[in-house]
């Protein structure tokens, strides 16, 4: 439940690009802030991968240390730690095609709109005088 609660406010979270086309603000203004937009859902991106490796390795690791603890005959520690393994894979399938990709696709998203931000309106056009 939690890590769809994540995935949707992810993708919920989409910044407001209309500063982009505001000729109002100056184009440096636009440009610095799209670029910190696209640096933060890359630290987003970068951050959340690792530290969620970090933890499901972590989390394997402690129940396969605690299962001679929890059950004693060897085939059912086989079987609890086998267990553990597969819900870990599975719950990673869910973090990778949820938080992960909407992080991962907000920063891809955002790095081609570096190349979109122009300088003045109706630049490359020829415009009348």
């Amino acid at each position: 439940m939690l890590v769809s609660f994540i995935t949707a406010w992810l993708h919920l979270k989409q910044d407001d690009l209309s500063y982009i086309e505001d000729y109002d603000f100056p184009f440096e203004s636009r440009l610095e802030r799209l670029k910190a937009s696209t640096t933060l859902w890359q630290q987003i991106s970068i951050y959340g991968s690792a530290g969620y490796l970090a933890f499901v390795l972590t989390w394997i690791y402690v129940l396969w240390q605690l299962a001679p603890y929890i059950v004693t005959d060897r085939r059912d520690i086989f079987l609890l730690n086998s267990v553990a393994a597969l819900e870990g894979l599975i719950f990673t399938v869910f973090v990778i095609l949820g938080p992960l990709k909407e992080a991962f696709q907000r920063a891809f998203f955002l790095a081609s709109m570096l190349s979109t931000v122009q300088r003045e309106a109706g630049r490359g056009e020829a415009r009348e005088l």
